[in-house]
Protein backbone atom coordinates (compact mmCIF):
# COMPACT_ATOMS: atom_id res chain seq x y z
CA UNK A 1 0.00 0.00 0.00
CA UNK A 2 1.57 3.27 -1.25
CA UNK A 3 1.75 5.76 1.54
CA UNK A 4 0.00 9.62 1.49
CA UNK A 5 3.64 10.99 1.30
CA UNK A 6 4.07 9.10 -2.13
CA UNK A 7 1.26 9.82 -3.95
CA UNK A 8 0.29 13.21 -2.51
CA UNK A 9 2.63 15.04 -4.69
CA UNK A 10 0.52 13.65 -7.69
CA UNK A 11 -2.49 15.37 -6.80
CA UNK A 12 -2.55 18.92 -8.49
CA UNK A 13 -1.16 16.61 -11.62
CA UNK A 14 -4.00 14.27 -11.62
CA UNK A 15 -7.36 15.90 -10.66
CA UNK A 16 -8.34 19.52 -11.43
CA UNK A 17 -8.98 21.66 -8.46
CA UNK A 18 -11.77 23.16 -9.83
CA UNK A 19 -13.59 20.22 -10.70
CA UNK A 20 -16.31 18.95 -7.93
CA UNK A 21 -14.59 15.74 -6.31
CA UNK A 22 -15.80 13.46 -4.08
CA UNK A 23 -14.22 11.62 -1.10
CA UNK A 24 -15.00 8.81 0.97
CA UNK A 25 -13.59 6.21 3.20
CA UNK A 26 -15.46 3.68 5.76
CA UNK A 27 -17.22 5.97 8.27
CA UNK A 28 -16.29 9.43 6.23
CA UNK A 29 -13.75 10.26 9.25
CA UNK A 30 -10.33 10.36 6.74
CA UNK A 31 -12.14 11.29 3.66
CA UNK A 32 -13.11 14.29 6.42
CA UNK A 33 -9.68 14.83 6.60
CA UNK A 34 -8.46 14.59 3.34
CA UNK A 35 -11.52 16.78 2.14
CA UNK A 36 -9.66 19.63 4.52
CA UNK A 37 -6.38 18.87 3.07
CA UNK A 38 -7.50 19.33 -0.37
CA UNK A 39 -8.93 22.73 0.76
CA UNK A 40 -5.59 23.78 1.89
CA UNK A 41 -4.30 22.73 -1.59
CA UNK A 42 -6.69 24.38 -3.67
CA UNK A 43 -9.34 22.84 -4.19
CA UNK A 44 -12.50 24.37 -4.60
CA UNK A 45 -15.28 21.96 -4.56
CA UNK A 46 -14.62 19.18 -2.57
CA UNK A 47 -17.29 17.20 -0.71
CA UNK A 48 -17.02 14.26 1.89
CA UNK A 49 -19.73 11.57 1.65
CA UNK A 50 -21.19 11.53 5.16
CA UNK A 51 -21.00 8.44 7.02
CA UNK A 52 -18.77 6.94 4.30
CA UNK A 53 -18.97 3.77 2.01
CA UNK A 54 -21.01 2.11 5.29
CA UNK A 55 -23.43 4.64 5.59
CA UNK A 56 -24.32 4.98 1.41
CA UNK A 57 -24.40 1.01 1.54
CA UNK A 58 -27.25 1.02 3.83
CA UNK A 59 -29.21 3.76 3.03
CA UNK A 60 -28.33 4.44 -1.15
CA UNK A 61 -27.14 0.75 -2.56
CA UNK A 62 -27.71 -1.91 -0.71
CA UNK A 63 -26.07 -3.85 -3.40
CA UNK A 64 -22.53 -2.28 -2.15
CA UNK A 65 -21.42 -4.81 0.64
CA UNK A 66 -20.44 -3.58 4.01
CA UNK A 67 -17.65 -4.69 5.61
Amino acid sequence: MLTFAQWSGEISTRFDPAVETMVMCHHGMRSAQMCQWLISQGFTNVKNVAGGIDAYSIIVDHSIPRY
